[in-house]
């Protein structure tokens, strides 16, 4: 998982629309060194876990093709 603190998060994530929420945990997770695909389902899993989108909302973005 690559980590946002609640603060980042809240600056990064909060009032986004599920696509721009996904486009920004994406990013984080290929920038961050060692990452693979599980650290973007785990951290997209804490997005979800944290309020900011539901998993069917960022589902539907997957399925659209990110």
């Amino acid at each position: 998982m690559v980590r946002l603190d609640k603060e980042d998060a809240e600056v990064l994530l909060r009032g986004k629309t599920p696509r721009e929420i996904y486009e920004i945990v994406r990013e984080r997770v290929a920038k961050a060194p060692g990452a693979s695909i599980n650290d973007l389902f785990d951290t997209l899993d804490w997005v979800v876990n944290q309020g900011y989108a539901t998993e069917a909302e960022l589902e539907a973005v997957e399925d659209e093709g990110a």
